[in-house]
């Protein structure tokens, strides 16, 4: 290991200092926004029940509403806040709040879905 001056260590920490009391922690967003029948539609994150992939676009579930987003669920999935939303099948994302029970091969929703997990999620 080489050997470093007292002067330049305390340099390099007072840096990263510096630089960790600058940086904010990362906000997790409270809405998106999907486009919706050509138009642009804002959504709270905690009125989504869960996504559905319908081929190139998604059902967005909002207890028994559903809106059908121009989007698909891969793209949509990667906007989502990771701690809030958890993909279970290939074709189902739910929102974690939403989850009132589950068993061996299924998960029941707040609004009485029952969907299916898939083998590998």
């Amino acid at each position: 290991m080489k050997p470093v001056s007292e002067g330049r260590l305390a340099s390099a920490l007072e840096k990263v200092r510096q630089r960790s009391a600058t940086n904010q922690p990362a906000q997790t967003p409270k809405e998106i926004v999907i486009k919706v029948d050509r138009e642009l539609r804002r959504l709270r994150l905690s009125d989504i029940t869960y996504l559905e992939a319908y081929g190139n676009y998604v059902k967005v579930w909002q207890g028994d509403t559903m809106l059908l987003a121009s989007s698909t669920l891969k793209k949509l999935l990667a906007e989502l806040p990771a701690q809030a939303f958890t993909q279970i099948h290939k074709s189902f994302v739910v929102r974690n709040n939403a989850v009132i029970g589950k068993d061996s091969g299924s998960v029941l929703l707040n609004n009485q879905v029952r969907l299916k997990v898939g083998k590998s999620f």
